[in-house]
């Protein structure tokens, strides 16, 4: 099997230990489930509510080419609890409190990808169902959160309220596995837990980074784990298709950057393109050359 589909461009240098940085997996043994049977069957939009109230002033400064230390230092306490609060952040494990300054940056990287998630005001559900690039199991999931007119982001913080109890700061999470890791998701009790990793070797601030690595341990709760890497050259955890969690993550990416592409500045874009791109070349072992979310879109 091979890693790279015909045609497609090599990776740049160093892109090879930038994927084995950012690698999210799950727990050794655990295992996605497939069914939305733990889905909420009716949308709950108490807590979004809750956040677009809490961060209504943020709001008003809001653009897509923030940096998390930016969206950060313009959240109020207020805001920053309603995100944090709304998928279990365990404050304790990042030493932080709503409102603090954060030492370690990897809450920063968290609260600021929430923002986005519920930020993302570019479609509604059924328009986001109009795109044939969408994974199916995303699709399928995406049918229990919302309902047609619901917005993006109401549907996305959707999603990860149903399938993320917790998020725990991990720190090096040195031992967990066989190789380097930023984060993991437990199946048993639907806990992230982010490593340093995350925050400390990202090659992008943008706050979309944060929000697609979200996504993806999301994900966790309803596709198929990852499987070793079947390349040679490639070590750790990968996905077959785009049917997995890096698909998810990549589709994320790509739709979030066409929808701001009239707004995000050349070198965000490029470092977003970048972060998206390795783990289809080295993440992702077959997808169709045709399958767009793997495509190069900045100018």
């Amino acid at each position: 099997m091979e890693l790279l589909h015909l045609g497609a461009r090599k990776p740049k240098t160093g892109l090879f230990l930038l994927c084995l940085l950012s690698a999210g997996c799950q727990e050794p043994g655990s295992a996605g489930s497939q069914d939305s049977d733990s889905a909420s069957e009716e949308y709950q939009d108490s807590d979004y509510e809750r956040i677009t109230r809490g961060c209504a002033e943020l709001a008003t400064r809001w653009i897509p080419t923030m940096t998390v230390y930016e969206v950060y230092d313009e959240m109020s306490a207020g805001c920053a609890q309603a995100l944090g609060d709304s998928v279990g952040l365990d404050w304790a494990s990042f030493d932080l409190l709503p409102g603090q300054a954060d030492e370690s940056g990897a809450g920063t990287f968290m609260l600021a990808g929430l923002y986005a998630l519920a930020m993302d005001n570019s479609a509604t559900r059924v328009e986001l169902f109009e795109d044939a690039m969408m994974p199916l199991v995303f699709q399928e999931e995406l049918r229990v959160h919302g309902d047609d007119n619901a917005s993006a982001g109401a549907v996305w913080l959707s999603v990860m309220q149903n399938r993320v109890n917790s998020i725990a700061y991990g720190g090096s999470l040195a031992g967990e596995f066989d190789f380097p890791v930023s984060a993991y998701y437990v199946t048993a009790t639907r806990t992230v837990v982010v490593g340093e990793l995350l925050h400390t070797r990202a090659t992008t601030e943008s706050p979309a980074y944060s929000a697609a690595f979200l996504m993806h341990e999301a994900s966790h709760g309803f596709v198929e784990p990852h499987t070793p890497c079947t390349s040679e050259a490639v070590t750790g955890l990968c996905d077959l298709t785009p049917e997995g969690a890096y698909g998810v993550e990549v589709w994320w990416t790509y739709n979030w950057m066409l929808a701001n592409d009239a707004v995000l500045t050349h070198q965000v874009c490029e470092e977003l393109e970048e972060y998206r791109m390795v783990r289809c070349w080295l993440k992702i072992e077959n997808y169709a050359s045709d399958w767009e979310p793997c495509n190069q879109i900045c100018q």
